[in-house]
């Protein structure tokens, strides 16, 4: 089901957010965004294989910006680690400066051009939303291996391992400025949402299911919110909202929201890709979108915007209201989606136990069109 977009928030914030891109950027983004009326633009990663040119582009986009690398912005780069191998071969001394670029000048590229729009291991504060976007490790591929793109956080941030990670996200968390509403980004997002292949970081690609979401960014959220600190927006991508069909196992969709019952934090996954789509003559492109008022998110949606031959443009979205007075409901919703093992049973449960304010669309196909604040699904198989 579609739905025209609700007009922004007049006393809060838009976000407009651009899951993994994979080199699916284009002229028309632009105008896309003026469209949807967004006053930050968050890019979660994963731009372009390293792909200078187009993070250039992103970098000269003429809105207020947060952008955060991914696994594949240091595909060739980032899988070493120089400090590592200067142990192995006994070097006498730790690489220079000179020598670190070099060695990651593939990453390095990127973050010159990018400069403070950068936001992993760091902060933007946007102090006309009074907001700010915090970013998590860069480069993450997930899960508890920190040796994967351990090289670009221990040689370009000083940060070694796990504990190191959550202590510097945690601190950029709790040191920004008062009254201020903090988003966190990630590459990837935190664990804790999930065992399961279709859950929002969910392992899909192997036989066997289980979570895999970053560890230190979970460790920083808890932390922070042991200080007082809680997060209303987590958002991320890297988990791609197509599973893997490993096996012969059907076309199925990821859940691709996930609202905790108890701190009321949001954690959305903009990850659709490819984030275009032909659909007769129209091209179409995928946004994910975010409105927060005092602090708490009042609307997200998943959002396809149509770009007409002259210009225009025209959205069309799918609804996720988020509201903490639906909290109770969606802990039954997510029950019904953990027991279900079949979409029709999935309907069923839901269609008996959700009370009346849940709208559950009747074309869902796949467990993911029901994650918690999902009140009508977009994503169809075309």
């Amino acid at each position: 089901m579609s739905a025209i977009l609700p007009s922004p928030p007049s006393g809060g914030s838009r976000l407009a957010i651009i899951g993994d891109i994979h080199g699916w950027y284009g002229a028309h983004d632009p105008a896309a965004l003026t469209a949807l009326q967004a006053d930050i633009t968050c890019i979660v990663g994963d731009i372009g294989e390293e792909n200078l040119d187009l993070v250039t582009l992103i970098s000269e986009l003429p809105v207020p910006k947060a952008v955060i690398l991914g696994n594949h912005d240091g595909w060739q780069h980032a899988k070493s680690n120089l400090g590592k191998e200067f142990r192995d071969r006994s070097m006498p001394q730790a690489p220079t400066k000179e020598e670190i670029r070099e060695f990651y000048k593939g990453v390095v590229n990127q973050l010159d051009v990018l400069g403070r729009d950068h936001v992993g291991f760091g902060a933007k504060h946007f102090p006309a939303q009074r907001l700010s976007v915090v970013g998590a490790r860069p480069c993450s591929w997930g899960g508890e291996r920190w040796k994967l793109g351990a090289g670009v956080s221990a040689d370009l941030y000083g940060v070694r391992d796990m504990a190191e990670s959550a202590a510097r996200i945690q601190h950029h968390i709790c040191s920004q400025p008062a009254g201020t509403t903090v988003v966190v980004m990630g590459h990837n997002g935190p664990t804790g949402l999930g065992q399961l292949r279709h859950n929002i970081c969910g392992v899909d690609w192997q036989d066997s299911q289980g979570d895999n979401g970053d560890p230190d960014l979970r460790r920083a959220l808890d932390g922070a919110r042991q200080r007082g600190v809680t997060v209303p927006l987590v958002i991320f991508g890297h988990m791609h909202h197509q599973l893997s069909r490993r096996r012969g196992r059907p076309q199925a969709l990821r859940n691709m929201a996930h609202v905790d019952s108890e701190t009321g934090t949001v954690c959305l996954n903009a990850a659709v890709v490819p984030r275009w789509r032909q659909i007769g003559t129209s091209l179409q492109n995928h946004f994910t979108v975010a409105d927060l008022e005092d602090g708490v998110v009042t609307f997200a949606a998943h959002v396809w915007v149509e770009i007409a031959k002259k210009g225009g443009s025209a959205m069309h979205a799918a609804p996720a209201s988020v509201d903490r007075a639906r909290e109770s409901c969606c802990k039954k919703v997510l029950s019904c989606l953990l027991r279900a093992t079949s979409v029709k049973q999935l309907l069923e449960e839901i269609q008996a136990e959700a009370p009346p304010e849940v709208t559950v669309d009747g074309v869902i196909q796949q467990p993911t069109r029901v994650p918690a604040i999902v009140k009508h699904a977009e994503f169809r198989r075309e």
